[in-house]
């Protein structure tokens, strides 16, 4: 069986720059290698590095910045040419059977989707954390209602139009679930696929030398509590509520190692992040980092003793909670959207979102900061719920659900 996976196309497949969505569909792509039971057939922004790791289960087709498909181009926009004949002449019969009116796909980027499904002849199309479903619909035609499927991966807000054309979703937790599926009478199957991660990588420990070096180099001494916190630095993520946090912890023995850069997407995000990281690195308790190679951040995980989540927008489910878990570290995180869905409560301090987030997040470090046996204990029981989340798990429950 062939599957289409349709990305966002903002960080490259596989996920050497990080990136939440691109993370999974890589765990995807990896686990297949190992089990082969389908063939992926994936889209991707071009990336040269992203070049360089071969798949013999997997296909991925690389578009530019401009949309435009990186290989096949002349051969693809001369079907392009060919197809907008075909459809001034049919008027597109097939489509007026499947919704009862003229779905024409008019649109050069869904258009190569179309292209690249039909080539491949997939049996299956899942679109992965995309907002553009109702433009994607079209693609119907190629698998049919019942094997086209939209994995959501953040909030979002039923759009009756989009579900009418993708009737079956995958959502990363139950709340995700919620926010989409509202109207029950649409037919379809929409089931819950909980997030995965490399259990192996972040379970692992480093040699104490190791961890000491690393600490040292930091600016971390042996008896300082250290505080890991990793996301794209925009409002949602909390992080000036953070920075509150460490600006009353001053005078204490604990340290932020903060740890993500500035989205590239939006303006105001882009003003905001610079004058959080401004501000960071002008605090003496708090390091920057900025952006840290997915295949190294284990390592950071592993000399830290805390992991602050402090999420003030609904999170479908957050991974660096997962991560910091299987990692054995206590977690301090907000009641954000379906993140406690993950994390058990003997793991974990639950924030409240409010206006006095701060203090409470300052409360609760310094609480762990104080009583390392709690720490302890609390990151053991952590561990062990983490185990559920392996991608080995994640791949074949996605695959039951995709497969019928």
């Amino acid at each position: 069986m062939k599957i289409m996976l349709i990305t966002p196309e903002v960080l490259p497949i596989p996920a050497i720059k990080g990136g939440a969505v691109e993370t999974l569909v890589t765990a995807l792509l990896d686990e297949n290698e190992k089990e082969n039971l389908v063939n992926f057939v994936c889209t991707s922004i071009y990336d040269v590095d992203a070049l360089k790791r071969k798949y013999l289960h997997s296909k991925i087709y690389y578009f530019n910045k401009n949309g435009h498909l990186i290989t096949n181009a002349n051969r693809v926009k001369k079907a392009w040419n060919y197809y907008k004949l075909w459809m001034k002449l049919f008027h597109n019969r097939i489509t007026v059977k499947l919704f009862g009116s003229r779905q024409v796909i008019e649109d050069y980027k869904i258009y190569q989707y179309y292209w690249i499904a039909r080539k491949n002849r997939v049996k299956a199309i899942v679109t992965e954390g995309r907002e553009d479903d109702r433009f994607l619909a079209p693609l119907n035609s190629v698998v049919g209602k019942e094997y086209f499927y939209n994995h959501i991966h953040f909030e979002r807000n039923e759009n009756l139009q989009a579900r009418k054309f993708i009737c079956n979703s995958i959502s990363i937790s139950e709340y995700i679930k919620s926010r989409w599926v509202v109207d029950r009478s649409i037919p379809g199957k929409n089931e819950v696929l909980l997030n995965g991660i490399d259990i192996e990588r972040f379970s692992c420990t480093i040699p104490d030398d190791k961890r000491h070096e690393m600490r040292s180099q930091l600016g971390v001494g042996d008896s300082d509590v250290l505080v890991f916190f990793c996301a794209r630095i925009y409002p949602g993520k909390g992080v000036k509520e953070l920075l509150d946090c460490f600006e009353l912890l001053k005078g204490k023995s604990i340290k932020l190692l903060l740890i993500g850069n500035a989205p590239i997407d939006n303006a105001r995000n882009l003003e905001y992040s610079n004058t959080v990281l401004s501000r960071a690195k002008a605090m003496e308790n708090v390091i920057p980092m900025g952006y840290v190679p997915y295949e190294k951040i284990h390592e950071y995980y592993a000399i830290s003793d805390i992991v602050a989540v402090p999420s003030i927008c609904p999170e479908g489910a957050g991974l660096v909670a997962i991560e910091g878990m299987a990692s054995g570290l206590p977690l301090v995180i907000t009641k954000s959207g379906g993140m406690p869905e993950y994390v058990i409560d003997d793991a974990a301090i639950k924030l409240d979102i409010s206006d006095h987030l701060a203090p409470d997040l300052a409360n609760a470090i310094s609480d762990l900061a104080d009583d390392r046996e709690k720490r302890i204990r609390m990151g053991m029981m952590g561990k062990r719920h983490a185990a559920q989340f392996h991608n080995n798990a994640y791949y074949h429950h996605f695959l039951n659900i995709v497969k019928g």
